[in-house]
């Protein structure tokens, strides 16, 4: 097979019409044209003259590779082959091995101790706060070895499932102005998807979550009350759990699952910090300052939680009036806090305060 550069191909299309024009060539036996590379390799007795004669006949440029070319234009063609090279596809086999390799690590610690009795160091054994550090570490270096993937004109990352476009978001990997972009994109996927879940850990803590932080909480409420599987709606209305289970959906076949397990249970969080809004502030540790940030979601008529801090109880509760809705939050004693919703804020004190917002 004799090998030639061609030249002037921009999409798949135009690699086709090369293709068709060389194997219309007399003698020509066999063609295969490579848009990657800007090849193509051509087999039979058509001459080398007829070969690049039909190439440029079909609007596009042609060079025998090796040393017919280096002959005509040494320089040229050298340069050429050079510029032609595919440097992409080692670059990417390298961040391939690069993430399996973390990856492996990752998946030893987060499962291999629990589930197989795999060892640890010592200082980490039941050491969850440096087991979840380290986890969250390997994380984000899988993740930042693979931005490559990530494509900035549409705003996904991966192959765009919900939980590639959340975890992105909720390490803070998306670069500055297209944050949006991949939240649209994340709910779009969700949407897309009947509201379904396709995730396990790491989605059921970043995709409700990364929802309401970029304006999409009805999604994220439609996303958890589904009762169909999988959803946390199907565990509670449709099974009747009160507890949450280990997997999706429990298979018989899985006789050690366990009904009482926090694999899944991020969703409990996001009650607190979206629904009732009980948040702290990262500039004010220990809860000297706590923001209280309440979602109004129009499937519900009222919520409520509170928290047991280093300070004191922390509440909030919310219900619809009328065509009010009645905010009613308490804040510990040595405490300030600001209330924000929407786009108004308001700062208090230590004590029991209620709002009132117009529905």
């Amino acid at each position: 097979m004799i090998q030639y550069i061609v030249t002037g191909m921009s999409c798949a299309a135009c690699s086709a019409r090369v293709e068709k024009a060389v194997s219309k060539v007399p003698g020509v036996t066999s063609c295969s044209v490579s848009l990657l590379t800007n090849s193509m390799g051509v087999e039979g007795t058509a001459t080398e003259q007829e070969i690049i004669k039909a190439v440029k006949d079909a609007g596009y440029g042609a060079s025998k590779k090796g040393e017919g070319a280096a002959k005509v234009q040494p320089a040229q063609a050298l340069a050429g082959e050079d510029m032609l090279k595919d440097r992409e596809t080692p670059v990417l086999k390298r961040r391939l091995i690069a993430s399996v390799g973390f990856l492996i690590v990752l998946m030893y610690f987060s499962m291999g101790h629990m589930m197989w009795g795999w060892p640890v160091p010592g200082f980490m054994k039941d050491n969850h706060v440096m087991m979840g550090l380290l986890q969250m570490l390997l994380t984000i270096t899988v993740m930042v070895i693979n931005q490559k993937f990530f494509n900035a004109e549409t705003g996904v990352y991966a192959e765009g499932t919900q939980t590639a476009q959340a975890l992105a978001l909720y390490l803070g990997l998306v670069p500055e102005g297209k944050e949006q972009l991949v939240a649209d994109k994340l709910r779009e996927v969700v949407a897309g998807n009947n509201y379904f879940l396709d995730f396990g850990l790491l989605g059921s803590k970043t995709v409700p979550a990364m929802l309401t932080k970029y304006g999409y909480i009805e999604d994220a409420m439609k996303m958890i009350t589904k009762t169909e599987a999988p959803s946390w709606g199907y565990w509670v209305e449709t099974m009747g759990y009160s507890t949450l289970p280990e997997t999706w959906t429990l298979s018989p076949k899985f006789a050690d699952a366990s009904l009482n397990h926090v694999f899944m249970g991020d969703v409990s969080a996001w009650m607190m910090n979206q629904l009732a809004g009980i948040n702290h502030d990262d500039s004010a540790p220990g809860f000297r300052h706590i923001r209280i940030t309440p979602h109004f979601v129009k499937e519900l008529d009222w919520a409520k939680g509170e928290y047991h801090s280093v300070r004191g109880r922390i509440a909030s509760e919310w219900k619809r009036e009328g065509d009010k809705v009645m905010l009613t939050v308490t804040i510990p004693a040595d405490c300030s806090a600001d209330i924000v919703v929407g786009d108004q804020t308001e700062t208090v004190s230590a004590g029991t305060h209620t709002f009132s917002y117009p529905v």
